[in-house]
């Protein structure tokens, strides 16, 4: 949209690593759709393992700043985690065939208005953010719902075309503007290199134990906290 600016919170780099028809279910037991894999002791060596289709998987991996482009994208390097995810099977890796390896930024913005006009935006046209956890496209399918509720209450005539658009901008705007915020502080707290990995793991212990905090927990990482903070703005 014309004159359209956008807020942003961070970017960093994450690799997007490997896509591949090698069918991981079949060599890790018990291995879901989407299954985050711990790849060694340190809390930063992991890896995202996504079932893209039927035949085809995605393996997303971290990457550090002292790496370069032309060696995360190596042969030696992309065998070496894959030896990983496998449990060093030499014997499987020689099965799985690498069909594309690319590196991208993680960007965490959001536009200053999602509505112009009558011109509505949603999805990643509206903010991006982290892939890990799908709440980009939790997010997406949420500002659908949301545009689909104010253009109904339009056509009915209960409100007018701006009232509607306007209402889902104020409603979806909020709750993009301080997810995305809240993702950025966590993801500097974490990156943090003074942050102790078992600090992080005792406070979740601490919130686990606690019927409330966990409550509130899951009810914020699962979207409908936000949902629900949506629908109270009118």
């Amino acid at each position: 949209m014309a004159g359209q600016t956008t807020r942003r919170y961070g970017a960093f780099r994450f690799a997007k690593q490997v896509t591949t028809q090698f069918d991981f279910s079949k060599v890790l037991a018990g291995l879901a759709n989407v299954a985050f894999v711990s790849l060694t002791t340190d809390a930063d060596d992991w890896a995202v393992l996504l079932r893209m289709t039927v035949d085809e998987w995605r393996v997303l991996l971290p990457t550090r700043v002292e790496e370069s482009e032309a060696t995360l994208l190596s042969d030696s390097f992309i065998e070496a985690k894959l030896q990983q995810i496998l449990r060093d099977d030499a014997q499987k890796w020689q099965a799985m065939k690498v069909t594309n390896r690319v590196i991208w930024k993680v960007h965490e913005r959001v536009v200053d208005r999602l509505v112009d006009g009558r011109v509505a935006l949603a999805g990643d046209a509206a903010h991006l953010n982290s892939p890990l956890g799908g709440m980009g496209m939790n997010g997406g399918i949420h500002d659908a719902f949301a545009l689909t509720d104010a253009l109904f209450l339009v056509l009915r005539r209960q409100l007018t075309v701006d009232e509607g658009l306007g209402r889902y901008h104020r409603q979806r705007w909020t709750v993009n503007h301080d997810a995305i915020r809240d993702q950025t502080l966590r993801r500097r707290s974490t990156d943090d290199s003074l942050v102790d990995e078992s600090k992080r793991q005792s406070e979740l212990m601490r919130i686990a134990a606690n019927p409330e905090l966990a409550t509130q927990f899951l009810l914020k990482t699962s979207g409908i906290q936000s949902l629900r903070q949506a629908l109270s703005i009118d």
